[in-house]
């Protein structure tokens, strides 16, 4: 959804401190040769859960942190930046009033030498 992808980027691009930590935050994948450590996005779940009518919708968005040092440490403050940033925020989305953002899931692990945690919150908007 064009407006929640605007609205998070807008808060992404106002912190100070997850933006000073990592190299940015894009939909779906890092362009190549984006510097680690960065942040993609995505929407696992494929579509929003619809509920009764149109004027809400629940998604499952997920943040996927990549970095490439051995050690965790700068990994975990990116981690705790991102729950600062989006755990029960408030954003701003045309023509929506955001009811929460709540993190659902997380796990961590090593791909290729490289750590990734994955971090997914349920996002529930109502139309205005």
């Amino acid at each position: 959804m064009k407006e929640l992808e605007e609205a998070l980027m807008v808060k992404y691009n106002a912190d100070t401190t997850i933006k000073s930590l990592t190299n940015g935050l894009f939909l779906a994948e890092a362009p190549q040769g984006t510097a680690y450590p960065y942040i993609v996005y995505s929407y696992p779940s494929g579509n929003p859960e619809w509920t009764f009518n149109n004027d809400m919708k629940i998604f499952v968005i997920q943040f996927k942190i990549h970095d490439s040092n051995t050690s965790a440490v700068t990994l975990n403050l990116i981690y705790k930046a991102l729950h600062d940033l989006f755990d029960w925020c408030t954003l701003t989305i045309d023509s929506w009033n955001l009811t929460y953002m709540k993190p659902i899931f997380e796990n961590l692990f090593r791909v290729d030498d490289k750590w990734q945690y994955v971090i997914q919150f349920r996002i529930r908007i109502q139309k205005i």
